[in-house]
């Protein structure tokens, strides 16, 4: 897709980015203020108030984006409203001392507010983010709320949803959605890390099991599936869940230098796909601008 605007094609500098990042540090300034005086609101502005932060960035986002501003301001603005729906949600649900059942809700709230706002300005990215973080949340609510979340289903709930994200990618893939297979295949990636994390902390550290392999597996897949497709957020997904990998690892390993020769010869693997990987990023012509 290529943009009329050519504008949405210019990279930062260094005036946009003090601009961007003067208008994050106004925003948390006036945050700051509000949270200064709010354990004196009534209630009902307790509960309500804390929308309008949201509601202010996301109106800035649809504001740059007619104006023809370059679409990472346009995303950053949005993301910022996002996170700030969130942390408003929390603030309000606490307030009312909401329940599950009310999390389900404003969940599905989001996620039509994402769905609205893609309508608007068209970032597959930030779209894909958005769903993903509203969608998970109302799953998760909506099984605390059915009394199906514990500690232990926690890890299991998130490897769940990962798999069920990989056939919605190929799904997308086939259909020539790139940007949107590779938002649904770097959610999948996220979310069996996090489900590995949450299943090794339940199961203890110090030993291996079953969520250390998965682990590995969703790492290497990552690595392999952003070579093969050239989707570059899963590089990155896969580089951070290789740096969490290594973290688990580290406390199996111990005094033991068997398990230490092997996290060696493993990490030297992930080297040598790296270094296969930044080859064929050379070799690749430039894709076009969208």
């Amino acid at each position: 897709m290529v943009y009329s605007n050519p504008t949405h094609r210019t990279r930062p500098g260094v005036a946009s980015l003090m601009r961007a990042t003067g208008a994050l540090v106004c925003f948390t300034g006036f945050a700051l203020l509000y949270g200064l005086s709010f354990g004196g609101y009534p209630v009902w502005v307790q509960a309500t108030t804390p929308f309008l932060f949201p509601a202010a960035a996301l109106a800035l986002a649809i504001m740059l984006h007619r104006r023809g501003c370059p679409a990472w301001e346009v995303e950053l603005a949005a993301a910022t409203g996002y996170v700030a729906f969130g942390l408003a949600s929390a603030t309000s649900a606490v307030v009312l001392d909401a329940g599950p059942g009310a999390g389900a809700a404003i969940s599905l709230v989001a996620a039509a507010i994402v769905a609205g706002v893609h309508r608007l300005v068209r970032i597959v990215r930030l779209t894909g983010w958005g769903l993903t973080a509203s969608l998970v949340a109302f799953t998760g609510f909506a099984s605390d709320a059915a009394g199906l979340l514990t500690s232990t289903t926690v890890p299991w709930w998130l490897a769940a949803q990962a798999v069920a994200a990989v056939p919605v990618g190929a799904f997308l893939l086939r259909r020539g959605a790139r940007a949107e297979a590779e938002a649904a295949w770097r959610s999948a990636s996220v979310l069996a890390i996090v489900a590995s994390v949450a299943g090794i902390a339940t199961g203890g550290f110090g030993h291996l099991g079953p969520w250390h392999a998965l682990l590995t597996f969703a790492v290497a897949v990552s690595l392999v599936v952003a070579t093969r497709f050239g989707m570059d957020s899963l590089l990155w997904t896969g580089a951070i869940g290789a740096l969490v990998w290594l973290g688990a690892l580290a406390d199996v390993v111990g005094s033991s230098a068997g398990w230490a020769v092997a996290v060696i010869v493993i990490g030297a693997g992930l080297f040598a796909l790296a270094t296969l990987v930044a080859r064929r990023r050379g070799l690749r012509p430039a894709n076009p601008a969208i």
